[in-house]
């Protein structure tokens, strides 16, 4: 069993703008590597939601290393309204069978019935891994 454990933190200020609807990454962690096999990784993202014009809900999902990867957290379909200004914040656990070398996440959000982009501001990533 590791005998520590670190925590890698992403900070970005600047908005990180939605499809209209469509899933868009929002957020990415640091790349994190861990040399031991069936690590536990604690992630944590969050950060100010406002949701484009015309929507009635965002789904969020934490995913492994794109778009396109495993989802790890999904949120389902919350109530946020247009031009509604939200603090979100997502913890979840990532249970990787294999060492792990550069992975990463990202935080993704897609908005229902959206006519503009929505956004991410303040975005934050933690990810805690043994060592």
């Amino acid at each position: 069993m590791p005998a520590a454990q670190y925590e890698y933190d992403n900070f970005v200020a600047a908005n990180a703008a939605t499809a209209n609807t469509a899933e868009t990454v929002i957020a990415t962690s640091r790349p994190v590597s861990s040399g031991y096999a069936g690590s536990s990784f604690g992630i944590l993202f969050s950060g100010i939601f406002t949701a484009g014009a015309s929507t009635t809900a965002v789904t969020f999902q934490i995913r492994r290393g794109s778009i396109t990867g495993t989802s790890i957290y999904n949120s389902g379909a919350l109530t946020i309204t247009a031009a509604q200004l939200v603090s979100v914040t997502f913890p979840t656990v990532d249970n990787i069978v294999g060492e792990v070398a550069g992975q990463l996440w990202v935080l993704t959000a897609a908005q229902t019935a959206g006519t503009a982009p929505g956004g991410l501001t303040n975005g934050y990533s933690s990810i805690t891994v043994p060592v």
